[in-house]
């Protein structure tokens, strides 16, 4: 239950950091945010649809 409670807090945190952020300043990195996303989520579909992140050999002795 802590390590859930951990990861929403890691979730979270930083989207409470806009309250102390100018509006200017939220309009000047704000596109290169959204093109940063975009472009992750291209490669993330793109390594999805490869299989890139498949494990052929495991670590650990079976």
């Amino acid at each position: 239950m802590l390590n859930k409670i951990i990861l929403w807090t890691i979730f979270i945190a930083p989207w409470f950091s806009l309250f102390f952020l100018k509006k200017e300043h939220i309009k000047y990195y704000m596109p290169a945010g959204i093109f940063a996303t975009l472009l992750m989520l291209i490669y993330n579909v793109f390594a999805f649809n490869h299989k890139h992140w498949e494990l052929q050999v495991t670590i650990l002795p079976a």
